[in-house]
Formats: structure tokens, C-alpha cells, sequence
């Protein structure tokens, strides 16, 4: 990975690729992530926030909000809260990568950039919600150091990875 010139963006050449990780600008890029992905999501973010455009001005407003675009498109997005200065925490909302780009590295790059912004802002840990049935979800999470929490709900568990 490497930084470039414009801030919040940083480029990731693979084989000879270039992909690019780039905060979104608009409450409606938010909102056209949110509808992109809905479905990927179980229970759909629909589902659990039922409006979906509400949902989006609340993560433009208070959330940290990137995408990961191979040749302008968008292929996986990262919305986080780093803000929380008085438990020191951050919170991942949501995550995905496009299914047929997973295991090329975007996922993690955008967890990197949660990490990176989080430490910057003070976070002592970052947590996250995950459906107990979604096993890839959970290794992913653990193999970048994650670890069960407790149990959030009877269908999900908080998992936390402490910041350095």
C-alpha cells in the first residue's frame, strides 16, 4: 500500500491494478452504497434500519464513510464511528466487498484505514456486530486480530480488536 499526494486516499496496485480507497463526499453516495449492498447484509441493512435514506444522512453526518473503487468502481465500503471519547471506542456499522472481489486484499485494506483514522482520533479499540451464522464474516474479523466479546443479541456477538 502506498499514500498518495490527496488526502484520505490511498492506492493499492496489484498485479499491475490500481484500486483506490477514497472517503465518500455525499449523503447520496452513502445512500447508493447503502442500496448496493442492502441485500448482502443478513437481516438486510433495510431491514434493520428501515429507512434507508435517514440511515444514510446519519452515517454522512456522524460516521466515517469510505469506499474502494477499482477503475471508478465501487467494489466494497467501510462505514465507522471513531468519536466515542469517553469509552474510546470505535464502532464498525457496516462493512462489504463485492462477493467476486473477496480475498483480494479490499477488505482488509479498508479495516487498515478504520484502524489507522481510529488511532488518530484516540480510539483505544474498535467494535464490531456480526451475525453468528456468518462463519466467513468471523474468520476474516479474527484473522486481523479480532476477538469475541460477548453476545450482543441471540442471532449476533460483539467483537473487539484493542488498538496499539
Amino acid at each position: 500500500m502506498k499514500k498518495n499526494d490527496k488526502k484520505n486516499e490511498i492506492s493499492i496496485d496489484k498485479k499491475q491494478e490500481s484500486y483506490h480507497i477514497t472517503r465518500v463526499r455525499t449523503w447520496r453516495d452513502v445512500f447508493a452504497l447503502l442500496l448496493k449492498y442492502d441485500s448482502d447484509f443478513i437481516p438486510s441493512i433495510s431491514e434493520r434500519k428501515h429507512d434507508l435514506m435517514e440511515y444514510a444522512h446519519k452515517l454522512y453526518q456522524y460516521a466515517y464513510v469510505y469506499i474502494v473503487a477499482e477503475e471508478n468502481n465501487w467494489v466494497g465500503f467501510i462505514a465507522f464511528y471513531a468519536n466515542d471519547m469517553v469509552t474510546k471506542t470505535a464502532y464498525i456499522a457496516q462493512i462489504a466487498v463485492d462477493s467476486e472481489k473477496c480475498h483480494k486484499g479490499f477488505g482488509t485494506a479498508l479495516v487498515e484505514k478504520c484502524i489507522n483514522i481510529s488511532k488518530l482520533n484516540g480510539m483505544l479499540e474498535i467494535m464490531l456486530e456480526v451475525n453468528k451464522e456468518n462463519r466467513r464474516a468471523i474468520e476474516f474479523y479474527k484473522k486481523i486480530g479480532f476477538i469475541y466479546k460477548r453476545q450482543a443479541s441471540r442471532y449476533s456477538e460483539y467483537m473487539t480488536l484493542k488498538l496499539k
